[in-house]
């Protein structure tokens, strides 16, 4: 289920956080820059140049492989500092060499000049990979020694390559993956127990095509879209809904519940689980990947589908039947 790979995939969430922090840098330097070259009076193309090679350079450092190109720049000093991208080309590879490229319209950065004033670098990003309509993924951050704050929102935005690419730019996968909602965080990015605010997603029909997913040849797989809700305070991470596609009843090739929470320590290591999951799958999927029946028989139910509970350390959580296993035939 997809939260729940989010979830075990999160033990390196801290330092990626720090990474991703690390980019507010250049954010300071566009700003120098913007004032810089607009007093010299040099061409937005060339500007936009000096910039994009010193972003490329920064991404270079990263755990993603990025590198950015646009046909044109805009900087702007009044009435606030900007530097707008236009007619966009992210190109990423993944592990085998395979290149993948994603276009946007446009990218909107703007510094923020009153989180500077307050002594923390700060910054708003705009996404518009479809010039025909406003921005589907809007972010505005700040940090400083000790402490951040983040809120992005989505606006019917489509995480695949046809819109933002966000999906095959991050987990390598091809797809549809449309959503609308925002996501608030804020704390001390060495201390997750500290960590406040919420997810508050809603997920659209979803349509990944036959593809190698993680090493396998996953099937095409189509999900009735979601529903993600989560809390953040006291050192929990509140699951109040987490839901893809539809578990009552056919037609998802992956249907799933979780619920419960998880306690959050210093570190997403020492982070504790308390979960109860519910997955159904296709006959389709069950076939590509023959081992889901052989880990998750002993919690197979009556109508097919598994229910299970994942307890203990993030690290190393221990999987347990909810219920009494099934004598239902493993086909059924």
């Amino acid at each position: 289920m997809e939260t729940e790979a989010g979830i075990i995939e999160g033990s390196s969430s801290n330092t990626r956080l720090k990474k991703g922090l690390g980019i507010l840098g250049w954010v300071a330097l566009t700003l120098g820059l913007i004032i810089t070259f607009t007093l010299a009076k040099l061409p937005d193309q060339e500007i936009g140049q000096i910039i994009l090679s010193n972003v490329n350079r920064t991404l270079q450092q990263g755990p993603i492989d990025l590198e950015i190109s646009a046909q044109r720049t805009r900087v702007s000093l009044f009435p606030l500092p900007g530097l707008r991208l236009e007619e966009l080309t992210l190109k990423t590879r993944d592990a085998s060499g395979n290149t993948t490229r994603i276009r946007w319209a446009m990218l909107k950065i703007r510094p923020a000049l009153f989180d500077l004033l307050l002594g923390r670098a700060g910054a708003s990003v705009s996404i518009i990979p479809d010039a025909e309509r406003s921005a589907a993924i809007e972010a505005s951050f700040w940090a400083r020694k000790g402490s951040f704050a983040m809120n992005v929102s989505f606006d019917k935005a489509d995480l695949g390559e046809a819109g933002a690419g966000l999906l095959p730019l991050l987990a390598k996968v091809s797809g549809k993956l449309p959503l609308s909602g925002s996501i608030t965080l804020s704390g001390d990015p060495q201390q997750l127990s500290g960590w406040t605010g919420a997810i508050t997603l809603d997920l659209d029909s979803i349509a990944l095509p036959a593809q190698k997913i993680a090493g396998f040849q996953a099937p095409a797989l189509s999900i009735r879209g979601g529903s993600i809700r989560v809390q953040i305070a006291g050192s929990r991470a509140k699951l109040e809904t987490v839901r893809l596609g539809k578990i009552t009843e056919a037609g998802d090739d992956l249907a799933g519940t979780l619920s419960g929470e998880v306690t959050l320590g210093k570190t997403w290591d020492s982070s504790q689980l308390s979960l109860n999951a519910k997955v159904r799958i296709s006959e389709a999927v069950n076939k590509a990947f023959f081992l889901i029946d052989a880990l998750l028989g002993a919690s197979k139910t009556q109508d097919g589908s598994y229910s299970f509970t994942l307890t203990g350390p993030t690290y190393a959580p221990v999987m347990a039947p909810s219920t009494a296993p099934s004598a239902a035939p493993a086909g059924g």
